[in-house]
This record gives structure tokens, C-alpha cells and sequence, in this order.
């Protein structure tokens, strides 16, 4: 929202700015016009920059007039807003009501009119997170019959190997030559593993975001991480 008075101002996506602009270094401070608004460029945004819906071409402030009665006007389906440090959504849904319980007081009109905060991430995965869950625990599974089928067939190979570590055994090799042996061929067969799981994962990444839904929160952006990100 922009304040009484203030100029139009806009702020274009990469894309627009090559396609429309031909990449223009000059575009900060002059004037398009947008709506039959002419606007201000203020800023251009990075390569693959986007903030809810990737087709977004560019972001202007929203306007309000003052001057009118807008006590009634509620054609604002909702308001993103980032939580204090050491505030939760608990304390903030709290605040919100104390503010509605007073403007109430103030203003008969805004009677039963109430304030709900709920999280970016519920509302844009909430409705694919029962799946998602099930999805995890169903690859949890799959891992761990996996991991048990290898070790059975480690322990079942090392079974048949029982002579000939007694021959190398009864040859010289002493117990910490039998034991790096194993070691380095568990190690091939791990790398072998891992770097075949890479390649899949590589290759399915693409699959899966196509048949991914359009309302998952940052999609686009998923990567192969080395480290997983709990956070919620």
C-alpha cells in the first residue's frame, strides 16, 4: 500500500524487463504506463525471482483513498504479513482479535467481522499435506525393506565366503586384513549404490514436478540438497 499522495510505482519481473524492455539499463526512474497509470520503475527483480504465482510480470503498491468510508469495503481477500521474532501465530491470532474486539467498540459496522491468522504454508500446501505425509512414510518403508534385502544378502554372501576367508586366513592374512578387504568391497558397493540413486534422482526430479500440484509452495525451486530442511 502506498500513502496519500505518493507517486504510482512499479517493479518489473526479469522477464518482462527483457521482453518488453529489451534489457534496458536505463529503466530505473522512468515512467510506463500501466492500466493507463503511468508508474515509475523502481526496481528490476532477478532471473527466476517470484512471489506466489510464477507468471507474475510485475508488482505495483495497492492504493487505498482515505478519504472515503471503507468500513464496509472488505474486497481484500487477505494480508501477507511476516511474524515479529519470537512471536507465534498463536499470540499474533490473539492480537488480531484485541484489535477486532476495539474496532468493533468503535465501529457498529465491523460487528462479527473477525480476523484469522493462518500460516503462508497452510494455506498454499495444506490441502496436499495429508499426501505428502503419506508419501514420505510410503518411501520410508521402500528404504528401509531395501536396506534389510542388502543386509541379507551381505550376511548371506559372507555365509558362502566362510572358506575362502579360511584359506586366506590359513595363507597369513592376519584379521585386520580380512576385515579391510570387506571393508573396501562394502564401500564399492555403497558409492555404486549412491551414485546410482543420484542418477535416478536426478532424472525423476523432472517427472515429478510435472505431475506435481500447481499449489505447492515453491515447486519450481527443488533441488537435489544435501542436507534435508525440517523447517516449518
Amino acid at each position: 500500500m502506498t500513502g496519500p499522495g505518493a507517486a504510482p510505482v512499479v517493479i518489473l519481473s526479469h522477464g518482462l524487463w527483457e521482453r518488453r524492455f529489451n534489457s534496458d539499463a536505463g529503466i530505473l526512474g522512468k515512467k510506463i504506463e500501466l492500466d493507463a497509470v503511468p508508474r515509475e520503475v523502481i526496481g528490476v527483480m532477478p532471473p527466476g525471482f517470484y512471489f506466489l504465482i510464477t507468471a507474475t510480470e510485475y508488482w505495483s503498491p495497492y492504493r487505498m483513498d482515505r478519504t472515503r468510508d471503507s468500513r464496509v469495503v472488505r474486497n481484500i481477500p487477505g494480508i501477507l504479513a511476516r511474524l515479529k521474532p519470537g512471536n507465534s501465530l498463536a499470540s499474533a491470532q490473539a492480537e488480531m482479535r484485541a484489535i477486532g474486539s476495539r474496532l468493533e467498540e468503535s465501529f457498529p459496522v465491523n460487528k462479527n467481522a473477525s480476523v484469522n491468522v493462518v500460516s503462508l504454508r497452510e494455506i498454499l500446501t495444506g490441502e496436499v499435506r495429508p499426501s505428502l505425509v503419506a508419501l514420505l512414510a510410503a518411501v520410508t518403508g521402500l528404504l528401509l525393506i531395501a536396506c534389510f534385502n542388502v543386509a541379507s544378502l551381505m550376511l548371506a554372501r559372507s555365509t558362502a565366503r566362510q572358506r575362502e576367508i579360511a584359506v586366506r586366513a590359513s595363507l597369513g592374512a592376519s584379521r585386520v586384513d580380512i576385515l579391510r578387504q570387506l571393508f573396501v568391497e562394502s564401500l564399492l558397493l555403497a558409492l555404486m549404490g549412491g551414485a546410482a540413486g543420484l542418477f535416478v534422482a536426478a532424472w525423476g526430479i523432472s517427472a515429478l514436478l510435472e505431475l506435481s500440484p500447481r499449489n505447492l509452495i515453491r515447486v519450481p525451486e527443488i533441488p537435489i540438497d544435501r542436507w534435508p530442511s525440517f523447517q516449518s
